[in-house]
Parts: structure tokens; C-alpha cells; sequence
């Protein structure tokens, strides 16, 4: 059986080019789970370079820097320059870590939380064809969908309002990992209204 995955970028922008900061990956458990803890260890986070990025001219917007200072602790981690890593060498990481959790290939579904992360995954990959012309796009835009439109359809009263999902998690506000667990734990309790 086709694994499904979770995606999301934390960036710099919200145009294609951004400079990205990190990515989540998380690959989406069988069983239900409803701990965080044991959810992390279902995916990878990984911070991109940001130079070798604006090297290869993709863009720093002023709104969204502004944004980040008003983001308080829970950004510094995001923003610091620890742990960086190339985006070709992140790129086979990622890969890596796909087919190792059971991505196959035109049948594995990949969720992010709004389809600007599928945008950014698009330009991220051009970029790196630049560096290393065995990079494909093994996610293409015909696997990705949206974790917002299952929400909006499976739990929105008469009125097209949507009813408050009750998750209770330890979650790192602006981690992308931890976005990933937390939209995984969204469409968990909207498909089988489990507790949390």
C-alpha cells in the first residue's frame, strides 16, 4: 500500500523563489497516534542554506522578515544559522527518506496545509537541477492535495463555518515538523473523530 506524506516550508517569502528555511516531512502513520513524541519520529526537518538560496537569486521579502521578528522565541530556532544544509544534499535526504517510509510512485498522496508549499517544492527542485542534473521532481504536482479543503469538507456546519477540532499537542509554533504533525493530528481527528 501507497504511503502518504505531509509537507511544509518554513520561508522567507510567500513568491515561488522565496528563500526557503526549512522543510517538514512526515510520513503519515497507519495507526492511530495521538503523541507528538512518537509522530517526530515519523519525519525529518532539515534548514536549507540561505545563501547558497540567494546565490541562486531567490527572493527575501521585507513583509515577511518583519513577520519574523514579530514571531518571538519560537523563531529564533527557525532564523539561526545552525544546522544548515545545501539544498542538493537536502534534496536526497528527502528523497531518501520517501522511498524509505513507502512512497510509490503515482499513487502516494502528498498533503501540505495550502498549495503554496507544492509551488515552493517546484521552484526548490528547479533550483537544484541547476546543481545536480540527476535531481527529478519525484513529487509532481498531481500528487499533492490540500489538508485545508478535506478539513473544510469534512467538518463545516450548516453555515459553512468550521467546528473547532479539539487537538491537545506539545507543538513548536513555527517548527515545520512539528506543522506536518500537527495537520496530520487535523485530518486524523476530522476523518475518525477520535479523541485527543
Amino acid at each position: 500500500m501507497a504511503q502518504d506524506f505531509i509537507v511544509d516550508f518554513e520561508t522567507m517569502g510567500t513568491m515561488d523563489n522565496s528563500v526557503l528555511l526549512s522543510i517538514g516531512v512526515l510520513a503519515c502513520p497507519d495507526d492511530y497516534v495521538t503523541d507528538i513524541t512518537e509522530l517526530r519520529k515519523n519525519g525529518i526537518h532539515i534548514k536549507f542554506n540561505r545563501e547558497q538560496q540567494i546565490n541562486l537569486k531567490r527572493q527575501v521579502d521585507a513583509q515577511t522578515i518583519e513577520w519574523w521578528k514579530r514571531q518571538g522565541t519560537s523563531a529564533k530556532e527557525v532564523l539561526s544559522n545552525e544546522n544548515l544544509v545545501n539544498i542538493e544534499s537536502a534534496y536526497w535526504t528527502i528523497r531518501s527518506f520517501c522511498f524509505e517510509h513507502g512512497y510509490i510512485t503515482k499513487q502516494s498522496k502528498i498533503w501540505s496545509r495550502g498549495l503554496i508549499d507544492q509551488r515552493w517544492w517546484s521552484s526548490y527542485v528547479k533550483d537544484c537541477q541547476k546543481i545536480d542534473n540527476n535531481i527529478t521532481d519525484f513529487l509532481p504536482f498531481n500528487m499533492w492535495r490540500d489538508v485545508r479543503t478535506l478539513l473544510d469538507f469534512l467538518i463545516c456546519d450548516a453555515n459553512g463555518r468550521q467546528e473547532a477540532i479539539p487537538v491537545n499537542a506539545n507543538i513548536i509554533k513555527h517548527n515545520a515538523l512539528d506543522d506536518c504533525c500537527l495537520n496530520f493530528l487535523y485530518m486524523q481527528n476530522a476523518l475518525f473523530e477520535g479523541p485527543f
